[in-house]
C-alpha cells in the first residue's frame, strides 16, 4: 500500500463524516423537534472526545496497527471476531452510501430512473478507483472535499434570506427527555462513521501530526454539521420539515434571485452525488486494506464486494420508506460497533504494558 500524508486525514475525516447527518436529519428531527441542533452540539461535543481519546492512545501506545491492537487487545481469537464484526460494519456503510446517494436521486431528480440504473453508474466507478489505489482516491476525496466546501458557502448565503431563525422557539419546550437522550446517541451513530479512517493511521507517513490534522478536520465537520441544520430548521417549521425525506434538496428549490437565479438544485446534487461518492470510496479503500491483510486477492475480492454492495444498495434503495427503517437502525449499529467497541478495545490497549510495535 501506498503512504498518505497527516493533512489528507482533514479532507479523509470530512468525506467520512458530513454527508449522513446532512442528508437524513429527518430521523433525528422526529424524535427531538427543533431541539435537534442542542442533541448536534452535544453529540458533536462526545465525538470530539471520543476521537481525542482514541488518537491519544494511538500516540502513547506508538502502535497504529490497527488490526495488531485489537488482537494484542483482546486476544488473537475474540480480537478476530471483532474485525469481522467491524468489517461486516463496513460494508453496511458501504450500502448506505449507494443506496442513500440512488434513493436521494432518484425521488429528488430522476424520477423516471430506476435506483439500480443509478446504482450502475455509482458502483463500478467506485471500484475503479479504488482499483487505482492511495492516489486515485486522495485526488477523488480532495477535488470532491473541496467542490463540495464551496458550494455549501454559496448555499449557505443564497438560502440566508429564506431562514427565520424565531422557527428555533421555544428552545427545549419539553425540557430534557429521553427523546433528546435517544436522538443524541443516533446523531453519535451517525458522526461514528470517523473510525472507518481508524486503520488507515498506519499508512500515514509523518505520524507527529496525526492528532493536529485529525482534530482539525474533525472540528471542521462539527462547524459544518451545526451550522447546516442550524439553518434547515429556521427554513422550515418543524411539522412540515419532519414530513420531508430530504429537506436540504428542497431548501434549495426556495432559492430565486434577481427574478431568474435558480440554480440551487445544482448546488446540492454535486453535494449528494459528489460526498456520497467520496465517502463511497473512502470505505471501499479501508475495507479493501483490512482484507489484504488476510492475503486475498485484491481484483477477486473487488468484485465479490461491488455485486453484493449492488444486491444490497438495491434491495434498500427500491422502497424509501424500508429505507428510512433501515438507517434508524443503521445508526444505532453504528453507535456500538464504531463507538462502543473501538472505546472498549482502545482503553484496553492503553492499560497493557508497552510494546514496540510499528
Amino acid at each position: 500500500m501506498g503512504k498518505i500524508s497527516s493533512k489528507h486525514l482533514f479532507f479523509l475525516i470530512a468525506s467520512l463524516t458530513v454527508v449522513s447527518i446532512k442528508t437524513y436529519p429527518t430521523i433525528f428531527t422526529k424524535l427531538s423537534g427543533r431541539d435537534t441542533w442542542i442533541c448536534l452540539i452535544f453529540a458533536s461535543i462526545f465525538i470530539f472526545f471520543y476521537f481525542s481519546f482514541i488518537l491519544f492512545v494511538y500516540k502513547k501506545k506508538c502502535c497504529y496497527n490497527f488490526i495488531e491492537i485489537y488482537t494484542s487487545s483482546l486476544g488473537k481469537f475474540l480480537g478476530s471476531i471483532l474485525i469481522g464484526v467491524f468489517i461486516l460494519n463496513l460494508f453496511l456503510t458501504l450500502t448506505e452510501c449507494a443506496s442513500v446517494e440512488a434513493s436521494a436521486m432518484n425521488v429528488n431528480f430522476l424520477i423516471y430512473t430506476r435506483t439500480w440504473q443509478l446504482l450502475l453508474l455509482t458502483i463500478p466507478a467506485a471500484a475503479y478507483v479504488v482499483k487505482r489505489g492511495y492516489n486515485a482516491v486522495l485526488i477523488s476525496v480532495l477535488i470532491g472535499i473541496f467542490f463540495i466546501s464551496v458550494s455549501g458557502v454559496m448555499l449557505a448565503i443564497m438560502t440566508a434570506k429564506y431562514k427565520e431563525y424565531v422557527r428555533l422557539l421555544p428552545i427545549l419546550e419539553y425540557g430534557f427527555n429521553y427523546k433528546l437522550l435517544i436522538s443524541t446517541i443516533k446523531l453519535i451513530g451517525a458522526y461514528a462513521s470517523i473510525a472507518i479512517i481508524l486503520p488507515l493511521f498506519c499508512d500515514v507517513k509523518d505520524k507527529k501530526n496525526i492528532r493536529l490534522w485529525g482534530i482539525l478536520g474533525l472540528l471542521f465537520v462539527i462547524q459544518m454539521q451545526i451550522f447546516s441544520m442550524l439553518g434547515n430548521l429556521s427554513t422550515f417549521e418543524i411539522d412540515i420539515f419532519n414530513s420531508m425525506s430530504y429537506p436540504k434538496l428542497i431548501q434549495t428549490q426556495l432559492i430565486r434571485h434577481f427574478g431568474f437565479l435558480e440554480a440551487g438544485e445544482l448546488f446540492v446534487m454535486l453535494q449528494i452525488v459528489g460526498g456520497w461518492f467520496i465517502k463511497l470510496i473512502v470505505t471501499l479503500q479501508v475495507l479493501m486494506k483490512i482484507l489484504e491483510y488476510y492475503k486475498l486477492n485484491r481484483t477477486s475480492v473487488l468484485v465479490a464486494i461491488s455485486i453484493a454492495l449492488f444486491i444490497a444498495a438495491y434491495l434498500c434503495s427500491r422502497n424509501l420508506f424500508t429505507l428510512f427503517k433501515l438507517l434508524d437502525y443503521y445508526v444505532y449499529i453504528n453507535f456500538v460497533n464504531y463507538v462502543i467497541i473501538p472505546l472498549f478495545v482502545f482503553f484496553i490497549f492503553l492499560l497493557r504494558p508497552k510494546k514496540a510495535v510499528n
